[in-house]
């Protein structure tokens, strides 16, 4: 599949598609990881029932990805926003990044070995930047 796909609004079958920017953010990281680079993207949980917002169980995700190269295992969470900042709280999962996940990789980086933060893409100054997790607890 070809950048270009990601960038433009696809159109099968007379339906027009929205592809969600951080999903596109999403390809282009996975896009560019080399093959001797092992990759796996943990899968989203279930939003809602009947593409309601009736869910009645909530699974939150501690990361987006795992990427592993002897001896490092990195764990990922991607953000990628317009704005020029995210927000974020150590007690609920409202904010666009949530406490399941701060908690999620900051036990992850207990372990040696593994590294463990944040890959944050600002759309609006085309800037990406990767935050470990212990910096990211230092604001």
């Amino acid at each position: 599949m070809t950048k270009s796909i990601y960038y433009d609004i696809i159109q099968i079958k007379k339906k027009v598609i929205y592809i969600n920017p951080g999903k596109i953010f999403e390809h282009e990281i996975k896009d560019s990881i080399p093959s001797n680079i092992f990759f796996y993207r943990i899968k989203d949980p279930a939003q809602g029932f009947s593409g309601g917002n009736t869910t009645r169980f909530s699974l939150h995700n501690e990361c987006d990805m795992f990427l592993y190269k002897y001896p490092v295992l990195v764990a990922l969470e991607l953000k990628s926003t317009q704005n020029t900042s995210l927000t974020f709280s150590l007690n609920s999962n409202d904010k666009n990044i949530k406490a399941c996940q701060i908690k999620g990789l900051s036990n992850f980086s207990l372990y040696h070995g593994i590294r463990a933060g944040f890959l944050f893409n600002f759309r609006k100054t085309e800037n990406t930047y990767f935050l470990e997790i212990d910096n990211f607890l230092l604001f």
